[in-house]
C-alpha cells in the first residue's frame, strides 16, 4: 500500500512532502514520514496534503524527515522490489511524485470503475468510495487536510472489501450504472432540446430577415413613387427656369425621402442583430 502527499513548487510542478507505505496483507506500517521538499514551496496544498510549513519545520527539527523524493523512493524500495504488487488509489499520481514506473499494481479507483463497466470513464474519490462501500467517513478535518496514513489504510479496506465481498461491489456498481444511464439520457434530452431550439431560432431569424427585406423593397418602391411625384410637380418656373430657392427646396424633398429610406433600413438592421443575439 502506497500513498503520498504533494505540494506545489515553481512552474506549477509538484513535489513530494509525505510518504506512507503499509503492508497490504498484515496492515503493518512500513513508512510514514514527512519528505523535505528540495525546491521552493509556493503552495503547501494543506487542504489536501495536511502538511503546513510549520509541521514540516517541526519534523525537520526532530530529524523525522526524508530529504527529497530521491531518498523517499530509496526508503520505499527497501520494502518492495519489481515483483511487488503496489496497491493504492489513483496510483498514477503517487508514482509520478516518486518518479517511478511500476507495472504490477492494483488501483482501487480503476477497480471500482471497471466494476461499473468497461465503458465507464468516471472514477470515484476515496472519500466517496469509503462512504458508499464501507459506510465509513474519512477526510473529516476540513481545511486541516487529509491524513496520509488514514488514506492509505482506507484504500486497503476498499480493496479488501472488493476482493472479499464481490457481491457488495456489484450491487454498488449496478446502482452507479443506472445513475450513469439516467444521466446520459438527461444529457441527450438536453442536447436534443438545445438543437431543436437552435433550429427554431435559425428559422425565425431567417423569416425575420426575409420580412425585413420585403419591407425594405416596399419602402424603396414608395420612395421612388414619391420622388416621381416630386419631380412631376417640379418647381414653379419663371421664364422657363426655376428659382434657386425652389430648386433647392425640391432637392431637399428628394434627399428627405432617401434619408427616410436609410433610417428605415438602419432600424431593420438593428432589429435583425437584436434577434440574432437573443438566440
Amino acid at each position: 500500500m502506497v500513498t503520498v502527499q504533494t505540494t506545489t513548487v515553481p512552474y506549477k510542478a509538484s513535489e513530494l512532502i509525505f510518504l506512507c507505505a503499509v503492508d497490504y496483507l498484515t496492515g503493518e506500517t512500513l513508512v510514514n514520514t514527512h519528505v523535505s521538499p528540495q525546491r521552493e514551496v509556493i503552495d503547501w496544498c494543506t487542504r489536501y496534503s495536511g502538511v503546513t510549513a510549520h509541521t514540516m519545520a517541526e519534523a525537520e527539527a526532530q530529524g523525522q524527515t526524508l530529504a527529497g523524493w530521491q531518498n523517499a523512493r530509496s526508503e520505499l524500495w527497501k520494502h518492495i522490489d519489481a515483483d511487488t504488487v503496489l496497491v493504492g488509489q489513483s496510483l498514477q499520481n503517487d508514482l509520478e511524485a516518486l518518479r517511478m514506473i511500476h507495472t504490477r499494481v492494483v488501483d482501487s479507483a480503476i477497480l471500482t470503475r471497471l466494476a461499473v463497466g468497461f465503458g465507464c470513464i468516471r472514477e470515484w474519490s476515496l472519500k466517496v468510495l469509503c462512504e458508499e462501500l464501507l459506510s465509513m467517513k474519512i477526510q473529516t478535518k476540513g481545511k486541516k487536510g487529509h491524513d496520509c496514513a488514514e488514506d492509505t489504510f482506507a484504500t486497503r479496506e476498499i480493496v479488501l472489501s472488493c476482493c472479499q465481498y464481490p457481491e457488495r461491489l456489484e450491487a454498488w456498481a449496478s446502482v452507479k450504472r443506472k445513475e450513469q444511464e439516467e444521466q446520459q439520457r438527461t444529457q441527450k434530452d438536453v442536447s436534443e432540446k438545445a438543437k431543436g431550439e437552435k433550429a427554431k431560432a435559425k428559422e425565425e431569424q431567417q423569416k425575420f430577415q426575409e420580412e425585413a427585406l420585403e419591407k425594405a423593397m416596399i419602402q424603396r418602391a414608395k420612395a421612388k413613387e414619391q420622388l416621381a411625384e416630386i419631380r412631376k410637380e417640379g418647381p414653379q418656373t419663371v421664364n422657363g427656369s426655376a428659382s434657386e430657392g425652389e430648386e433647392a427646396e425640391m432637392q431637399e424633398k428628394e434627399e428627405e425621402v432617401w434619408r427616410e429610406v436609410r433610417r428605415e433600413g438602419n432600424r431593420q438592421d438593428r432589429n435583425s442583430r437584436t434577434v440574432s443575439k437573443s438566440y
